[in-house]
């Protein structure tokens, strides 16, 4: 977002200087009326309440005109910035890099256009505030970090406004290296560096966004987002493997409880068979008339008969402590719900 603000910031500088030049381009040859219209100019664009706009100025062939400054000995149009650079853009519009303006002694950067005469250069000067209200915008949840910075390197807005008009490399050495990096890439380039994530992009004009923002307050969401899944699947993987182990116990438990029961039943057959075989060949009617003591014979039977009887007292009481059981576990399964 701040990439898009800053654009905007310079093509509005950059549509009002080109205004100006079109405005004064039928009045160069009257030196009179360009400097009444100059000021008048210069009135307008510092009564505006959202104007940044603080200077407007001519330089043409033999003389020019900066309102209200008193030019030093040694200040030479010709040399300055914004009249070698709108020479070069030839008909374009130049921005300067940001620097101390020689009037008021605050940075300031400048908007400069040739005229079509291809001599006269009509510039306009801007203060650092909209940029530097872009650096606030995103300073504001302390999350990021942002530097504006010229093609030759200068800091143009920073969260730190001391740091304006100076050197990246000598002020701000971490971001040196995603810098050389964006000047030589046509797209936005990253690095990650001491727990933070360094992009960088160019601007249309010739000026560079780099944003440093924390690695945890760029990818929180994601995080959460894991740690939350990683809870939830460890949940259920403790409910799933608790299950698991129940049915185990329950498994192991009933196995026991069967195999208790299969050599239960098996001792009760072996008890079963005797006397039943004894009764049914003791019994028999070839049996009893090949005896020949039928008293001795009953009297094994009726035993057998007894232990049989027996026996079947003992499945009985088996099965009803079986009942029990069950009823216990109903009960059981009954009060959990």
């Amino acid at each position: 977002m701040i990439g898009g603000d800053l654009e905007k910031t310079i093509d509005d500088s950059k549509l009002s200087t080109l205004e100006f030049a079109l405005e004064i381009q039928p009045l160069i040859n009257d030196r009179e009326k360009c400097e009444d219209f100059i000021r008048e100019k210069k009135k307008q664009m510092i009564d505006a309440t959202d104007s940044v706009c603080f200077n407007v100025y001519l330089a043409t062939d033999g003389w020019y005109y900066i309102p209200d400054f008193e030019a030093a000995d040694d200040y030479i149009i010709e040399k300055r910035s914004w009249y070698v650079g709108a020479l070069k853009m030839k008909g374009e519009a130049y921005v300067t890099d940001p620097y101390v303006d020689a009037m008021t002694g605050n940075i300031c950067f400048s908007v400069s256009v040739m005229l079509s005469d291809g001599k006269s250069i009509a510039c306009m000067d801007y203060t650092m505030e909209n940029i530097q209200g872009h650096i606030r915008q995103m300073d504001m949840d302390k999350s990021q970090q942002a530097v504006i910075v010229t093609d030759d390197g200068i800091i143009a807005g920073c969260s730190d406004e001391s740091l304006v008009g100076k050197k990246l490399s000598k002020e701000l050495p971490d971001y040196s290296g995603v810098f050389s990096l964006v000047k030589s890439s046509e797209h936005t380039v990253s690095v990650n560096q001491r727990g933070n994530s360094i992009f960088a992009t160019s601007s249309g004009f010739g000026w560079y966004l780099i944003v440093s923002e924390n690695q945890w307050n760029l990818y929180k969401t994601s995080y959460i987002a894991i740690i939350v899944m990683l809870i939830v699947s460890l949940s259920i993987f403790g409910i799933i493997i608790t299950l698991y182990l129940l049915a185990s116990k329950n498994g192991k438990r009933s196995q026991e409880e069967l195999d208790s029961a299969k050599s239960y039943f098996s001792e009760i057959s072996a008890e079963l068979r005797e006397p039943l075989d004894k009764i049914i060949s003791g019994s028999s009617v070839e049996n009893i008339r090949n005896s020949p003591d039928y008293e001795q014979e009953f009297v094994s039977i009726r035993e057998a008969g007894s232990r049989l009887s027996e026996t079947v007292t003992k499945l009985q009481s088996y099965s009803g402590l079986i009942q029990q059981k069950n009823k216990k576990k109903k009960n059981i399964t009954k009060n959990r719900k």
